[in-house]
């Protein structure tokens, strides 16, 4: 417990020493900017004069189009102070880690090799955003101690609960409640009717403690949402082209930053076996046929941030793989022997830690570089109409701008700055941010040199080196009306 204990100081000193000023994605900035609607007592950004990205549009109204757990939560530390929420998952990070501690020991491993949860560079990235992984991966790791601790109503109303986290946690009650029948009738049989009753109760208290949760998740998605993400998924986000791809991918992935991980559940053979594998087997596999994985210009980083969507199962991963090297390595090392190994392995995955949080701190001081040049040249008054990449820099906790307008391609941008100068009651600014490695970029530019050729324009010199185009707009030409 000291070695943990000391651990989390550490950790927790360098997220203070590197304090994320800024969203670095659209996923994160409609989290946070839907938490500044929820503050307002409403569900539509719209009512609250906030654009939020990764919306759906609802009757004449605005929402996103994720579930509300994420932006509940914070929007409830906001209250600390909206500087504090960007360490939100910090505190999940740290709360899950003390878990899986609690975790590897009621399956009889060392609690040691939680720190294999802390310093797993998936889990150090995604401590350091908003995001809604790590937050489920909690959901995940306390169901599975609640059901160790012979708590299934518990562990079904934190599964059912995390349905407004991540929809697709829902999927976790069926793979959950599989494995609790594998487990129970493997040791039980051969049993009679009654005795079999008997013990399938667990899996009963299990979907009893998750309706609650369930049932909200199911109405919030369909009065408030209007049908939910799934409404306005378009076609083609599952197929078995990606699991190919896909699959390789993320076994390669969980194998190789900690060396035979992705074997782990399989050779695992403490309490809960099948309610442990079962949920991994099918994270994995669900994943695997979805289009997206996070991936950037670096191998080496596509490598760690790919395995987001897994964060929901890594808890798990990581007490299988605790539970199995400590039986293989406990009767061959002496208690010297683990401090030892303990403290050469935790030394070097912290330098590797700190690595991270470096690199991750450097892309966000551009980030927070570009931020600042939006605010100097553009007045608060006046509407300012980007993309979502500059969008995301935005939040009224920082710049005090209430509205602006998030577009998608050239025709949607024509039209939003034309309507907003027909209303002229403030000044419109149009903000792009084009850097050679994205895919945008092209797009971009052909709306900048779209909105030239529209518009009467004043264009603001490039303060931030970093790729921002800033102009603005002063009115429409009368040769193009």
């Amino acid at each position: 417990m000291r070695l943990l204990s000391l651990a989390a100081i550490l950790y927790v000193v360098l997220a203070l020493l590197f304090w994320p000023p800024v969203t670095t994605t659209m996923d994160e900035s409609a989290y946070l900017n839907f938490a500044y609607v929820l503050r307002q007592g409403t569900f539509y950004s719209d009512v609250a004069h906030v654009t939020t990205t990764m919306y759906i549009a609802v009757g004449e109204h605005f929402t996103i189009k994720f579930p509300p757990g994420m932006s509940l939560y914070l929007a409830g530390l906001s209250f600390i102070g909206w500087p504090f929420v960007m360490g939100a998952n910090v505190l999940v990070h740290l709360t899950t880690f003390f878990v899986v501690g609690r975790l590897l020991r009621s399956v009889g491993a060392s609690a040691l090799f939680a720190l294999l949860f802390l310093f797993h560079p998936t889990a150090v990235i995604y401590s350091r955003t908003l995001m809604s992984d790590s937050l489920g991966g909690l959901a995940m790791a306390l169901a599975f101690l609640a059901y160790l601790k012979e708590r299934p109503l518990l562990a079904g109303l934190v599964l059912g609960t995390s349905a407004l986290i991540k929809t697709a946690n829902i999927l976790m009650l069926p793979l959950m409640v599989l494995g609790v029948l594998i487990d129970l009738l493997l040791l039980w049989w051969p049993c009679n009717f009654k005795e079999l009753l008997v013990r399938v109760r667990p899996a009963i208290l299990l979907v009893l403690g998750a309706l609650p949760g369930a049932c909200i998740a199911y109405f919030y998605q369909k009065m408030v949402q209007e049908g939910g993400w799934a409404k306005y998924g378009g076609p083609g986000q599952f197929s078995l082209s990606y699991f190919k791809q896909h699959l390789p991918f993320y076994l390669l992935a969980t194998g190789t930053i900690f060396p035979g991980m992705a074997a782990a559940p399989l050779l695992y053979r403490g309490g809960g076996a099948w309610v442990l594998r079962l949920p991994i087997l099918g994270v994995i596999l669900f994943y695997s046929m979805f289009y997206y994985l996070d991936s950037t210009n670096s191998k080496l980083e596509s490598f760690i941030i790919g395995q987001r969507f897994l964060l929901v199962i890594l808890p798990l991963f990581i007490v299988a793989y605790g539970k199995v090297l400590t039986d293989f390595l406990a009767p061959r090392l002496s208690p010297r022997q683990w401090l030892n190994l303990t403290v050469v392995a935790g030394a070097l995955l912290f330098l590797g830690t700190a690595a991270v949080h470096w690199r991750h701190q450097k892309m966000l001081r551009t980030l927070e570089s570009l931020r600042r040049d939006i605010g100097r040249e553009v007045p608060e008054a006046a509407e300012l109409v980007c993309t979502a990449h500059i969008g995301k820099l935005l939040h009224p906790a920082w710049t005090g701008r209430r509205l602006y307008d998030s577009i998608n391609g050239e025709e949607d941008g024509l039209k939003v700055i034309s309507q907003r100068l027909s209303v002229g009651v403030e000044p419109v600014y149009l903000a792009l941010w084009s850097r050679e490695y994205r895919a945008e970029t092209p797009r971009e530019q052909a709306l900048w040199k779209a909105v030239h050729e529209r518009f009467k324009v004043r264009d603001v010199p490039d303060r931030s080196q970093d790729g921002l185009q800033l102009t603005q707009i002063l009115a429409e030409k009368s040769s193009v009306r």
